[in-house]
């Protein structure tokens, strides 16, 4: 059996809408850094409701091991939030069970 590739999902709320575009780009800029420094991060997704103000981001990991290894990285993400008026409600780790076609539209 092939060990399961890891998603860790945080949710992120209570951003200004006006600012939404100031943390998409602070958490791309952490992201790429992660993707090449730390080994076993293979993919990052931000999902943005700007209205709401609600974000998840979810980075996708070889395994758990890898998750705890790259865990300084994401610290750093979190610490985006209350500088830009949100914060972190949830962090949590789920099994990728299914994964199609998610790269063909990277920005």
């Amino acid at each position: 059996m092939v060990a399961p590739v890891i998603a860790r999902v945080a949710a992120f709320e209570q951003a200004p809408p006006e600012r939404a575009d100031e943390a998409v780009a602070g958490v791309a800029a952490v992201a790429d850094a992660a993707l090449a420094e730390v080994p076993g991060m293979v993919g990052y997704l931000m999902l943005v409701d700007r209205e709401a103000g609600l974000a998840l981001g979810i980075s996708v990991w070889e395994d758990e091991a890898a998750i705890e290894a790259g865990e300084a990285a994401f610290a750093r993400a979190t610490g985006l939030g209350p500088e830009i008026g949100g914060q972190r409600v949830s962090l949590r780790r789920y099994e990728v069970a299914v994964a199609r076609g998610v790269g063909r539209h990277t920005r």
